[in-house]
């Protein structure tokens, strides 16, 4: 049996120490790719070690799990790694790898193939790599990075950070007020519960709030964003956005491109952009908001005493508006730009359908 360090046979190399007791020996490399002392590795002696060694199977078949936390590193073969039940830093390499930092605030990081990659419990950093890899976030507080492939990404429970890469990512948010970007890549987000922060980022993204009042923003590209339920905010930004608020009093806003507002139940606020858009507010008393240059909009279910137009123009009047009567509804003209009301005649209009201010 081991009981000191005086027992085993140690010689310092240039990355780290090889260490032999009787017919075996260990190989240990250093994290700063220097030489090992002995009192590096043992600083306490045996009794109350303070980290643990990890074997690699040159075939890249599985790594030892960490018994007390440590750094381990995997083979260009398919590895199998598992941390402790503190902090551990695992990095993955070539090969389709499993990862598993189990509790403590864990940095994994996968490699070139295609990793599942789980932090457990703790306020964990994992970084998805190339390949189509998939990150669990668990419980905590955690940081989730996809690479470069198309990632799979769950935050679980807790606040979670949430970054997409350049592939076509699928990403839920889950439990907890989330932060979550798409980035490059036409993917698909999902805040799950909490109050959430969602952003498209580049490529054409689908974009799913959860229960909960969260705020959704659209990137470059044609978006698709769901409030669903909660009160919502959603932001088209460039691209032909489409936006649906459900449940709850949303606010929408269409920013630049030709896009579709739809409120959804609830008093809504929409808000025209620099595009022709189409909007439409669905249950509830609703605002229409429009504004100079902001092309020629259309409102298919606008409803005279209940819905509200309202033109950022506080130097205007009711009298100084354009009414042309269509067999399909109203043109309403304001000088900087048009509104087309669908179903709706001249006659069923009154000063008290529109707000002129900021």
């Amino acid at each position: 049996m081991l009981r000191h360090t005086s027992q085993l046979s140690f010689v310092a190399t240039s990355t780290g120490a090889l260490i032999s007791f009787r017919d075996d020996s260990l190989t240990v490399n250093s994290k700063s790719g220097g030489p090992l002392s002995i009192s590096d590795i043992f600083p306490r002696g045996l009794d109350t070690p303070d980290r643990s060694f990890v074997l690699i199977d040159p075939d890249g078949e599985s790594l030892a799990s960490a018994s007390t936390g440590g750094f381990l590193k995997g083979t260009d073969g398919n590895d199998s790694a598992t941390g402790s039940a503190t902090n551990d830093t695992i990095w993955t390499q070539a090969g389709d790898d499993t990862a598993k930092g189990l509790a403590g605030d864990d940095n994994i990081g996968g490699g070139d193939g295609a990793d599942h990659l789980e932090g457990g419990w703790g306020l964990d950093t994992i970084f998805g790599g190339a390949g189509d890899d998939t990150l669990y976030g668990d419980g905590g507080i955690d940081n989730l990075w996809a690479g470069s492939g198309r990632d799979l990404i769950f935050g679980g429970a807790g606040d979670d950070n949430i970054g997409g890469s350049t592939g076509d990512d699928v990403i839920w948010g889950e439990l907890g007020r989330d932060l979550i970007f798409g980035d490059w890549g036409d993917d698909t987000v999902h805040g799950g519960d909490g109050t959430d922060t969602l952003w498209a980022g580049g490529g054409h993204d689908l974009v799913n709030g959860g229960s909960h009042d969260d705020a959704i923003g659209g990137g470059t590209g044609h978006d698709t964003l769901n409030g669903d339920s909660g009160n919502d905010i959603l932001f088209g930004h460039t691209g032909d956005d489409h936006m649906n608020g459900g449940d709850g009093d949303d606010t929408l806003w269409a920013w630049d491109g030709n896009d579709t507002l739809e409120g959804g139940a609830g008093g809504d606020v929409l808000g025209s952009g620099r595009g022709d858009d189409l909007m439409t507010g669905g249950l509830g008393a609703d605002t229409f908001i429009f504004g100079d240059n902001y092309g020629q909009d259309r409102v298919t279910d606008f409803t005279p005493d209940e819905d509200l137009l309202q033109i950022y123009d506080p130097t205007m009047a009711f009298e100084d508006l354009i009414l042309t009567a269509t067999p399909a509804g109203v043109r309403v003209n304001y000088g900087g730009g048009e509104i087309f009301l669908d179903m709706v005649n001249p006659e069923d209009l009154s000063a008290s359908d529109f707000l002129f201010a900021w």
